[in-house]
């Protein structure tokens, strides 16, 4: 479980999308960059359907329930755990009682944080993305609890993006 203490100015869930059904007017939604939501799933080993986290401007402040594993790629925006440096594209594990925080925004707009196993938020019509009215949720809340699982055994076979 990881809980969210702030939400940020935007962060949603998002995989792929919803496919198959816009005949009967449903959108796919899904994350805006899918080629870095595939990266970040890519080195956490998870299916590149799997539901993550996609911050835009200003990222979330996060604590972790877990063990678990996760990446961050896309918009350069630093990040810490526990107030410590983490880089970006590449595998970071997080401790149970961690909390990842973002900084201020250096370039582009939106950024993945991947958890190893994905986001196991509800799936709706096929997708866990966010959409409203299709999900309850638009984004992220205060005191938000996102299901993911506890992993404290990871070996990945690519641990970065250079």
């Amino acid at each position: 479980m990881i809980t969210v203490v702030q939400p940020g100015f935007f962060t949603t869930v998002q995989d792929l999308g919803r496919f198959g059904l816009r005949h009967f007017g449903v959108p796919v939604s899904g994350c805006m960059d899918k080629d870095s939501a595939r990266k970040a799933n890519l080195l956490l080993e998870n299916d590149p359907t799997d539901a993550l986290l996609e911050i835009t401007m200003t990222g979330p402040e996060l604590v972790f329930q877990v063990a678990t594993y996760i990446t961050i790629i896309g918009a350069h925006i630093p990040a810490t755990i526990n107030s410590v440096d983490i880089p970006p594209n590449t595998v970071v594990k997080v401790e149970e009682g961690d909390q990842l925080q973002f900084g201020k925004l250096q370039s582009g707009i939106r950024v993945y944080l991947a958890v190893k196993g994905g986001i196991q938020s509800e799936e709706i019509l096929n997708s866990r993305s966010f959409y409203k009215p299709i999900t309850a949720h638009n984004r992220l809340k205060k005191r938000q609890e996102l299901p993911c699982a506890a992993w404290s055994n990871f070996d990945p076979k690519l641990t970065s993006f250079q």
